[in-house]
């Protein structure tokens, strides 16, 4: 088991990236996570009342690659990937199908080169 996971307090009830996912989104349902989560991707540039329990999917299959998480309103979509180990990391179809994806979405307003920015940053901070 990974040293991350095994020092984790819900190892018991999350142990792997689904099971992961799926708590995150079920703490969603708390408008002040909703916030976190807000802050946390959008650095404060979008309002979290603007954004539904319902809005948040997860395992979304998009084509050639399931997003884990996703935060799609009319003004905002937010792709989340998942890593449960230090041993893991994007594959090398998931940055180009993610913003495929993103790029094809209308209120999408971030470049490919900065969406890729950001997922790489994510992968490096996380």
């Amino acid at each position: 088991m990974d040293a991350v996971m095994q020092d984790n307090v819900l190892r018991q009830l999350v142990s792997n990236e689904n099971s992961i996912t799926t708590l995150l989104r079920a703490l969603c349902i708390l408008k002040p996570v909703r916030d976190v989560i807000d802050r946390l991707f959008t650095q404060n540039t979008f309002d979290a009342d603007k954004v539904e329990f319902e809005e948040i999917s997860t395992q979304l299959d998009i084509g050639r690659a399931k997003l884990d998480m996703c935060i799609q309103t009319d003004e905002l979509q937010v792709v989340v990937e998942i890593k449960a180990a230090n041993s893991t990391s994007l594959t090398v179809n998931q940055p180009q199908q993610y913003l495929q994806w993103l790029a094809r979405q209308q209120a999408s307003s971030l470049s490919e080169r900065q969406c890729y920015g950001e997922l790489q940053g994510f992968e490096t901070r996380l």
